[in-house]
């Protein structure tokens, strides 16, 4: 009896790992149309093949990729509202923790350029990974030098330096903005 137990618990796991992969592989063959409508650059027929691959397969992180690169086209398109919807749908449904928290930094941007602002720092309060503190802090200033509220901007900006390497590119950019804002040291 419980070789037959072992069996049937063998079986039912290769079952699953097998429905599992069909699973990917299907997802796949439809994350390559959101390839194929990105390469022509139309961000109507990206954001449809998208919505199609999140419709079908939304736990998979193809439905989350399809849908960040669908917002991107959109945002770069001057759809705000498409590049907004799907940055939203990753944020809340991707299975993907990484994902969310990159959909949610990608949106708190959109947010700002839409001068959102309480918004955009309330979306950056809900991402908790370290390795996107910088980023956060620097997101973080942009918006509160939007605002006008340079000693926040200030503390953002010095924040994302102290967590940012020394050699990245990107430590440039943000002492730099500390530097158009003025140091109050």
């Amino acid at each position: 009896l419980s070789i037959l137990a072992g069996l049937l618990a063998f079986g039912a796991v290769k079952g699953w790992r097998a429905y599992k992969q069909n699973l990917g592989e299907s997802a796949a063959v439809l994350f390559d149309s959101v390839e194929k409508a990105s390469k022509e650059n139309d961000a109507k027929k990206i954001a449809a093949a998208a919505d199609v691959l999140k419709a079908q397969y939304p736990a998979s992180a193809y439905a989350a990729r399809a849908a960040l690169v669908s917002a991107k086209a959109s945002f770069e398109a001057k759809d705000a509202d498409t590049a907004t919807t799907q940055l939203k749908w990753v944020a809340e449904k991707a299975a993907d923790n990484a994902f969310r928290n990159l959909a949610r930094l990608r949106l708190a941007g959109v947010l700002l350029d839409q001068k959102k602002y309480d918004e955009a720092l309330k979306l950056l309060d809900e991402v908790k990974d370290d390795a996107q503190a910088v980023r956060v802090q620097d997101l973080r200033g942009d918006i509160f030098a939007a605002q006008g509220k340079l000693p926040e901007a200030r503390a953002a900006y010095k924040a994302a330096l102290v967590k940012e390497d020394a050699r990245s590119p990107t430590r440039q950019i943000t002492q730099m903005k500390l530097d158009v804002i003025g140091d109050d040291k």
